[in-house]
């Protein structure tokens, strides 16, 4: 695992909540700008949200402009899209 991307770690999923700890978070902030800790927060709210059993993802992680800890849903990355592997969009 590459140790220069954000690394995440799932504390555990409770009421269709999943709790993401963002572990290195000092590289939403120093490492990869504010469009790349946006995508590394979607990427995770779009993986986890694909499980049936999880609805939300809370965020704990240290406040920035790029990254604010709380509660997201896939609506709050509206903007991204899903690019299967074939090439379509869903």
């Amino acid at each position: 695992m590459r140790k220069d991307f954000p690394q995440s770690k799932l504390q555990r999923i409770e009421q269709q909540v999943a709790n993401i700890e963002m572990v290195n978070d000092q590289h939403l902030t120093q490492k990869i700008g504010s469009d790349g800790a946006q995508d590394s927060l979607a990427e995770i709210i779009f993986t986890l949200a694909e499980h049936p059993g999880i609805k939300d993802v809370f965020f704990t992680c240290t406040a920035v402009d790029q990254a604010i800890p709380g509660l997201y849903t896939r609506k709050n990355v509206t903007a991204f899209k899903i690019v299967l592997a074939d090439g379509r969009e869903r």
